[in-house]
């Protein structure tokens, strides 16, 4: 091969490299797409059935029926569940205590048994770790342990395949990847 064919290979290869990275690009781009609408379908047949999921992460086999087995449960028998508190983190070389919050919904098989309580902080001296239900007032939330205004969103959930395919909702394709 002479070195003016070489190179007009390496300029095609340059040119065919960016083609397919526009083009991996684009199909992810498309891919998160049609995600975000498939969950958006989703909340909304749940809305309008009136049904929200748990967030415990163990589903879920509590239930009388296959959506309750699913997690799923009617919304005006959820409850709020706002956590402040903190877990060990890091590596074998060093370790610190992590402070996070959450607000969370649940159904009353994994709302927490012991509930509206505060202890002190081991990662902040001074601040209280907090387990409390939530209660709404003209539409802010406030926790129930103190009266706290919350501004804090409801965590988002990882959705099971099992709920998109109970309500009839197409799988997604596997994730572009090069």
């Amino acid at each position: 091969m002479t070195k003016e064919k070489l190179a007009k290979a390496v300029r095609n290869y340059s040119e065919y490299k960016s083609l397919a990275e526009d083009t991996l690009f684009k199909a992810q781009e498309i891919w998160v797409k049609m995600d975000v609408e498939r969950v958006k379908k989703l909340k909304e047949t749940l809305a309008n059935k009136e049904l929200s999921m748990c967030s415990a992460d163990s589903h879920h086999s509590v239930g009388e029926n296959e959506e309750e087995k699913l997690g799923l449960f009617p919304s005006e028998k959820m409850r709020l569940v706002y956590y402040v508190g903190e877990e060990q983190r890091g590596s074998h070389y060093s370790e610190h205590l992590h402070r996070f919050v959450s607000l969370t919904l649940h159904c009353s098989h994994h709302f927490p048994k012991e509930i509206n309580l505060t202890w002190p902080s081991e990662a902040s001296p001074g601040d209280q770790n907090m387990l409390s239900e939530v209660e709404e007032r003209n539409g802010d939330l406030f926790t129930i342990v103190n009266s706290i205004k919350i501004d804090v969103p409801v965590r988002e959930l990882d959705w099971k395949e099992e709920v998109f395919d109970h309500f009839g909702l197409p799988p997604l394709p596997e994730y572009p990847q090069s």
